[in-house]
């Protein structure tokens, strides 16, 4: 059976915030379907919906159903069964269970056999991109049947194969009951490098349809996600059954898997498997949380290619620096600009901009460096690679055990010629601390033998010791511009800050250089200081701040009315110079010398009303 259905997807902020977190399930619930009467199988579905519902889990791979035709209905809580029909056998079957909230997300869901089957999700991120998902749900041969059954063991991972074929970037999980045991991690696992795909706590021992999916995930390059987490024996063990001959005697084992890629694991945020379920089954539910706001650990976004302009030939090259200087000239010369801030502001970035492709060069590509210089290292590496192309290339079901202990042989190789480059950098720096009587240089070696980072101040320089000025504008191509440019660029920041308006640039907080002529002609605009209060005849009546006198010196006839009653203070203030004093007697200074104080603001304003901030001594 197949199908198809469009998601509407939206971009809203709620919906995208319940996405960020879901559970993938993997259950065996051993028959949903025809045996039963009707009541029956209404009754098995409604507690299925329970369980998913109690254990939160938005996508659940069903086996076993025992359906021989295709289910799509509703749920009582809203889950979605999807189980697909059977052509071959009445026994297996599979399905799924999807939540509400995913829902509408769904794109493709394919039957690819009884066993196998799959379903695309698509969903929104923030940042305006989607993610897809593939959900592959399989149903594996018991033992006894791969063993009477090789050409329909091989045609299962065949078509798990070929399923299993999706784009680099989209995310897939295998949920399953593979009646397979990988078991415990041995130290050959080890040795021959599998400690990427099964975890340290795994339960029991292997078996040989454990070998075969062993063998899939590694052509795959998938990981056991409930092998990965410790947890009790009971949240590891999936399965439970009867001794064949001992009646009354439990077996345990773990048989169902969740498998992702192995670069997919730090999505995953816990799992494990779950008893209690209302839903009569042998085997436990298998869950496994992801988180998605993580995805940005696994595709790291390409940086847009900005240009960058290769501002050193700016104070190298005179005749450049010249060029660019003429070239911004003529364009600003005479030119008319908006009246609003902002505008004016990024219509000036523009013509910078403009100017500078007319005349200085871009910076070129710096190429990656590797993580080490040495030559021994240099040769492990290039040996590893050809040996793991070697076993990739090797024929499906030849023994190339030989080749991964190779392999691993090489990486511990590796791997202590790092150890012993370290230790060369050590004694390099512990004699450099030894021999120095440069106290700087004693510390910087000290700190980097320590391995501890000098805390990072305020960044106002990017990597290439340039200024990082406003839209990706190096702010080299202001400082060096035309006096000109200074002008136009003041006069915009003196207008935001008088007419309260808001520069984008500004509210981003980016530090920029201005020359000394074109220096703010006002101090407390950029300050945040408030203005004094003025009393009726305009002078402020508090002096709190250095430039308050600045504040009342803007206004000439202000001035003029002011002056005669300064100079009647002045007449009754002792200035004359005390020469008695030898000594600092504080006793004396208070008592004596402040003979009398006369408050400047006190004979301006009568009654005085406002605050006293400082007082002048006679």
């Amino acid at each position: 059976m197949a199908g198809e259905s469009t998601p509407k997807i939206k971009m809203g902020s709620t919906l995208c915030a319940v996405l960020f977190v879901f559970a993938v399930c993997s259950w065996n619930v051993r028959g949903l379907g025809s045996p039963d009467t009707r009541s029956e199988r209404l009754l098995k579905r409604e507690l299925l919906g329970n369980d998913c519902k109690r254990y939160s889990m938005d996508i659940v791979g069903l086996q076993e159903t025992k359906c021989t035709n295709q289910v799509d209905i509703i749920l009582h809580n809203n889950y979605r069964l999807l189980i697909f029909d059977q052509k071959e056998q009445f026994h297996g079957g599979i399905g799924f269970v999807i939540s509400p909230k995913l829902q509408p997300f769904i794109t493709t869901f394919k039957q690819i056999s009884d066993r196998v089957g799959y379903i695309d999700f698509c969903f929104p991120l923030k940042g305006g991109s989607n993610k897809n998902f593939r959900i592959i749900n399989s149903y594996g041969l018991t033992s006894l049947r791969a063993q009477q059954h090789p050409d329909k063991l091989s045609q299962f991972y065949r078509d798990l194969h070929n399923v299993s074929s999706t784009p680099s970037k989209w995310e897939m999980f295998h949920c399953g009951d593979f009646n397979s045991k990988l078991g415990k991690r041995t130290r050959v696992d080890e040795q021959l490098g599998l400690e990427g795909l099964i975890g340290r706590h795994g339960i029991g021992t292997r078996n040989e349809n454990g070998e075969h999916l062993l063998e899939f995930m590694v052509k795959e390059d998938l990981t056991a996600c409930n092998t990965l987490f410790d947890h009790p024996s009971r949240h590891k063990l999936t399965w439970t059954g009867e001794h064949r001959t001992k009646r009354n005697t439990p077996i345990y084992a773990q048989l169902d898997y969740v498998l992702c890629r192995r670069r997919s694991t730090v999505l995953i945020k816990d799992s494990r498997s779950y008893g209690g379920a209302e839903l009569r089954s042998d085997h436990k539910p298998v869950v496994t949380r992801l988180m998605l706001k993580n995805h940005v650990l696994i595709h790291k976004t390409k940086k847009s290619d900005s240009t960058q302009f290769d501002c050193s030939t700016l104070y190298r090259d005179k005749e450049l620096r010249q060029k660019y200087q003429s070239a911004i000239a003529e364009r600003l010369s005479g030119k008319t600009y908006p009246d609003d801030p902002n505008e004016k502001m990024n219509e000036l970035f523009s013509d910078i901009r403009a100017c500078a492709e007319e005349t200085i060069p871009l910076k070129g590509k710096s190429s990656k460096q590797n993580f080490s210089s040495d030559l021994t290292v240099a040769l492990l590496v290039a040996k590893k690679r050809d040996q793991t192309l070697k076993i990739k290339s090797a024929p499906s079901g030849s023994d190339v055990s030989g080749d991964r202990r190779e392999v691993r042989m090489i990486q511990n190789s590796i791997s202590k010629r790092l150890v012993q480059i370290n230790n060369m950098k050590a004694d390099a720096l512990a004699e450099e601390i030894n021999n120095t009587d440069d106290a700087r240089k004693m510390f910087e070696a000290s700190r980097s033998l320590a391995g501890i980072k000098k805390s990072g101040n305020i960044v106002v320089n990017d990597i290439n010791n340039n200024y990082c000025g406003p839209d990706n504008l190096q702010n080299e191509l202001i400082k060096y511009a035309h006096p000109i440019t200074f002008e136009k660029y003041a006069e915009a920041i003196n207008e935001s800050f008088s007419g309260n308006k808001y520069i984008s640039s500004i509210g981003q907080g980016i530090v920029t250089p201005l020359q000394k002529p074109a220096a703010l002609h006002h101090l407390r605009a950029v300050s945040g200081r408030p203005n004094p209060p003025v009393s009726e005849l305009g002078f402020p009546t508090e002096w709190e701040y250095s430039d308050d006198c600045d504040f009342a010196d803007e206004d000439i006839e202000k001035l003029k009315i002011f002056l005669p009653t300064v100079k009647e203070i002045l007449k009754g203030w002792n200035l004359q110079r005390r020469n008695d004093l030898t000594t600092v007697d504080k006793s004396i200074i208070c008592i004596q010398d402040l003979i009398k104080k006369t408050l400047l603001e006190s004979i301006l304003h009568k009654p005085s009303s406002s605050c006293l901030v400082g007082e002048i001594p006679s």
